[in-house]
């Protein structure tokens, strides 16, 4: 996981893994979030079910909840991003865009997207295998993307904090409002 983290030189790209990897955030609800779905003070952002999103992507969960992110490189990661990468003229209130000089500038970034670059990534340092998604970072124990020995759930559902697994790597969950 170091040689990931360590590989990427891109603010957005690491920021969408550090929130999948520490956040233990759904590749949908990292491509959803908005702007004001930070609350930087908190040290937490808020995933909302939306069908706003303009390539399509949606979050699975059909319930709002709470994410702390206790790993501060999270969210410094996400506030170097947004001040110092994301389009400052950009329209959109999604955190993630398409960035550069394209016709696409500006538009939030699609899943496909999202997996295409962690594809080239772990192309580049030679440890593809099918069973690396962007999905399997929130569940590091269960895979070798994310690092750790398998056997052990994430309890991912709104209501239930987090069990059984690294309190480090994964923040617990709790109702939106909480």
């Amino acid at each position: 996981m170091t040689a990931l983290l360590e590989s990427m030189t891109c603010l957005r790209d690491l920021t969408m893994v550090l929130l999948m990897l520490d956040g233990a955030l759904r590749p949908g609800e990292v491509l959803g979030l908005q702007l004001g779905h930070i609350a930087y003070g908190r040290r937490r952002v808020t995933i909302r079910k939306r069908d706003d999103h303009p390539r399509g992507v949606r979050a699975k969960s059909r319930h709002e909840r709470v994410v702390d992110l206790l790993e501060p490189r999270t969210l410094d990661a996400v506030n170097r991003y947004v001040l110092h990468e994301r389009p400052v003229d950009a329209p959109s209130p999604f955190v993630f865009l398409v960035g550069g000089w394209g016709a696409r500038r500006c538009e939030p970034l699609s899943y496909a997207a999202l997996v295409r670059m962690f594809a080239r990534r772990l192309d580049t340092l030679g440890i593809r295998t099918v069973d690396k998604t962007p999905n399997a970072l929130r569940h590091p124990r269960d895979s070798d993307v994310g690092g750790g020995d398998a056997g052990v759930g994430v309890a991912t559902t709104p209501r239930t904090r987090l069990t059984g697994v690294d309190s480090d790597r994964h923040p617990g969950l709790r109702p939106a409002g909480s």
